[in-house]
């Protein structure tokens, strides 16, 4: 949205509130989930035993028997999994990352390009950068998103649940 040609903030009815919310619950009870400095990350001790099994498990792969939703990461200490706004936001609306296997033969993650189905090759139809599928998801502007998912930033629950509220997301100066 631009206003002479200066950027204004999208109002509470423009944005998904919902997802602000969701996000916000992350940042506050589970906030090892939370890294503002990476898109996602998945960095499991891989000498440790079991993590390929856990990677299967988080990511849809021999999904019989686990959880329905299987796109989304539940971090704890044992799979070191963290992601940014935007990485949870993508995640919460359904994008999946992408998911390759590296020189060791582990399955490497990463969330800056996103799919809407599992096992996507980022030449396949269906894939965006996980800052446009969230910053859509959001429903927030360029400007907002911009800030909103700078890596310098660090955002607490109640930010996030005041922008949620409508509170502008960029501060007066650049506006």
């Amino acid at each position: 949205m631009t206003n002479n040609n200066f950027s204004i903030n999208t109002t509470a009815e423009e944005r998904n509130t919902l997802l602000f919310l969701e996000i916000a619950d992350v940042l506050e009870f589970r906030p090892e989930e939370y890294n503002q400095r990476t898109w996602g990350e998945f960095t499991p001790d891989f000498y440790n035993g079991g993590a390929d099994d856990k990677f299967k498990v988080q990511f849809g792969y021999d999904v019989e028997g686990n959880a329905e939703d299987y796109n989304w990461i539940y971090a704890d200490e044992e799979c070191g999994s963290a992601l940014c706004i935007a990485g949870h936001a993508a995640a919460f609306s359904g994008w999946f990352p992408t998911i390759t296997r590296s020189h060791t033969d582990h399955p490497e993650v990463s969330w800056t390009v996103v799919h809407t189905a599992q096992h996507q090759k980022s030449s396949e139809p269906g894939h965006k950068y996980a800052s446009d599928a969230a910053r859509e998801a959001l429903g927030i502007n360029d400007a907002e998103a911009t800030w909103m998912f700078d890596s310098e930033r660090n955002w607490t629950p109640d930010d996030l649940r005041r922008f949620a509220a409508g509170v502008n997301i960029l501060p007066n100066d650049r506006q």
